[in-house]
């Protein structure tokens, strides 16, 4: 009664109290008769006797509880044992099971991509049958190009060819530092001329003239026949 004023019915010592209580009973009622008997031998007792006989009682009933509880705790003990076996097993299952959970949340993940794409065109499509286009002026392909004009390029790139072709041999002439008429030789010696040797041409040097001219002539005009054809291809 004082401890449950104090504590709850599940506390430990209201539960050891209880069992003691139990086995204190259970033993009197094995006694019987001759609980009767001890009670009046305690009564012709002295009080230290009889304190004693008391704690005696009380010891026998606390290795009895003892005794239980050893009973108890080998149960557990044993359960642990098995329960301890068991866990490879336990492990495996653990193991089974997070991969499972992977794979359902992959799969999930999935799924709700999917559900998030299905939407998207669901709305779009929505959306495009809510706008109506209609072509007012079909396209039509050009019948001739726009740009560039090729032929004038051509024929720009054809005087240029030319231009180039009668600049570059006055450019060198003029840009040539020798003496090439006799009014310079007089201006720049001060002393006048009095005879010019023409050049000995013998008919190799004029046959050989007529070819290097006549190759130079056909290279300039093939050069710029071929780079007119390159600008028009090319445009």
């Amino acid at each position: 009664a004082v401890l449950k004023s104090k504590y709850s019915n599940k506390h430990p010592d209201v539960i050891n109290t209880k069992k003691r209580i139990s086995m204190l009973r259970a033993q009197v009622k094995r006694d019987g008769g001759s609980a009767a008997a001890g009670e009046e031998a305690l009564a012709g007792m002295s009080p230290v006797a009889r304190t004693l006989r008391t704690q005696v009682n009380e010891i026998k009933v606390q290795i009895q509880q003892l005794k239980s509880e050893n009973e108890s705790l080998k149960q557990a003990a044993s359960g642990l044992d098995a329960e301890i076996g068991a866990m490879p097993l336990k492990q495996q299952e653990l193991t089974q099971i997070s991969r499972d959970y992977t794979n359902v949340r992959q799969s999930y993940e999935r799924l709700l991509a999917a559900k998030e794409d299905a939407s998207l065109q669901s709305s779009l499509v929505r959306s495009q049958k809510s706008s109506q286009f209609r072509i007012v002026d079909p396209p039509s392909k050009p019948v001739v190009p726009a740009g560039p004009p090729r032929l004038i390029v051509a024929v720009a790139g054809v005087f240029a060819g030319i231009a180039s072709f009668l600049l570059i041999p006055i450019a060198l002439f003029f840009l040539n530092d020798s003496y090439k008429f006799r009014s310079e030789v007089e201006d720049e010696l001060g002393v006048p001329v009095i005879g010019v040797i023409p050049p000995m041409r013998t008919p190799a040097a004029l046959v050989a003239g007529r070819r290097a001219g006549a190759t130079s002539i056909l290279a300039s005009v093939v050069s710029m026949l071929a780079g007119s054809v390159i600008i028009f291809l090319a445009l």
